[in-house]
């Protein structure tokens, strides 16, 4: 398929303990590999040959592992965090498809790329991403979907319980939505910029899951068990 994928890799690894916040959150290991490399593997089994990682702590790091990827991968650096908007408005320049898609380099949902993009295209939205259902809603922050498939909006972690959809990390994004974003400035395009199109063409994308961070020792512990077989879902392109 043809389409630009840009992944958010800037993370610092906070929460994670003295031997693992030295390192980009997106690089580490799961299963003896860079939790990185397998959103990088799960892009090329859809025939994406581009990719923009947006990097910014310790960039060095992912550079030094990754380097040019056979051509299929460059680069978007912030002096600064940006936050997930702004870190996707400074690597605009270098998106080359209209609409393009965007994932969180610290989690994994192993949505099927093509098919994102297909309902993006054909529903003509400015953006589209992908919901997982959970069980219980109220550990995250949850999404309002409607029955024709639109974002209706959004609830906080902890308001409403029971099954619900959650953001999956995962979009199709048109270029416009991003230049709206003030270039250099700080943003999140969870909080700052999807709230802003409900109504105006945002749309969801249901997919079922699993959802797997890695944000917390407990979920980075639980993904060394799970990730490796999700890229057994698809073969290749």
């Amino acid at each position: 398929m043809t389409a630009t994928l840009a992944i958010l890799a800037g993370g610092r690894g906070t929460r994670l303990g003295p031997l693992l916040c030295d390192l980009p959150k997106p690089m580490l290991p799961v299963a003896g590999r860079p939790f990185l490399e397998y959103l990088v593997e799960w892009a090329g089994r859809f025939g994406i040959d581009d990719i923009v990682l947006c990097v910014g702590f310790r960039a060095e790091k992912i550079r030094a592992h990754f380097g040019n990827g056979g051509g299929r991968i460059r680069y978007s650096a912030e002096r600064e965090p940006l936050g997930t908007a702004g870190a996707l408005r400074l690597a605009l320049p270098l998106v080359r498809t209209d609409p393009f898609l965007a994932m969180n380099g610290d989690s994994f949902c192993p949505v099927e790329l093509d098919a994102l993009l297909r309902k993006h295209r054909d529903r003509r939205a400015a953006a589209t991403l992908a919901v997982v259902e959970t069980e219980d809603r109220s550990r995250f922050g949850s999404v309002e979907v409607g029955t024709g498939g639109d974002v209706l909006g959004f609830r906080e972690k902890g308001a409403g319980a029971g099954r619900g959809w959650i953001n999956g990390g995962v979009y199709a994004l048109g270029k416009n939505v991003l230049e709206r974003v003030a270039e250099g400035s700080s943003a999140s395009i969870e909080r700052d910029v999807f709230p802003g199109l409900v109504g105006r063409g945002l749309c969801a994308f249901g997919t079922p899951g699993p959802l797997v961070d890695i944000g917390t020792p407990e979920s980075l512990e639980a993904a060394h068990g799970v990730v490796p077989g999700l890229l057994r879902r698809r073969s290749g392109p």
